[in-house]
């Protein structure tokens, strides 16, 4: 397993306390890896964080080999906080995150770049920061299965294999 990590001491932990071979780079530089593919290339609460998207998912791209899977978590327009109280969202919105997704608009993207969606989930469940009906009227066990079955969440992770071309 490669990995790669722009923290100097989330490497150091890598690879002293985990035993991982984990390099301190960005994968958007030039020469990072270049002419390398893997099978599984996982970014959490990365993407988000670039103007240039196009940029960004042109790199991710590269590094996925074919039929090789690409893992993201991110933060979602489509969650109780976004739909239900724009104004609390907009307040606390990262003045660093240059793109917002839903999983669906992710989901299209995704395709442009080659690849097939498999899998998407809400990565946390919080009945209590929707202000419509579903945080009013739902038990959260009901919030839970409706919020599995639409990806409705605050956060989701999405799991998506890169097609042959």
């Amino acid at each position: 397993m490669t990995g790669l990590e722009i923290s100097p001491a989330e490497v150091e932990y890598s690879r002293k306390i985990l035993g991982l071979d984990v390099h301190c780079a960005s994968f958007l530089r030039e020469n990072v890896l270049q002419g390398h593919s893997f099978d599984v290339v996982a970014a959490f609460f990365v993407v988000e964080h670039f103007p240039d998207a196009d940029f960004v998912f042109e790199k991710l791209t590269d590094l996925v080999k074919p039929d090789g899977f690409l893992f993201l978590g991110l933060p979602s327009l489509y969650g109780p906080t976004f739909q239900t109280n724009p104004e609390e969202w907009f307040r606390t919105h990262p003045s660093d995150h240059f793109w917002d997704y839903s999983p669906d608009s992710l989901k299209k993207m995704l395709k442009g770049y080659g690849f097939k969606t498999e899998y998407k989930k809400p990565m946390s469940y919080h009945p209590s920061r929707d202000r419509g009906w579903r945080g009013k009227t739902l038990s959260h066990r009901l919030f839970t299965c409706l919020s599995d079955l639409t990806c409705y969440g605050d956060t989701f992770h999405l799991i998506a294999q890169k097609r042959h071309t």
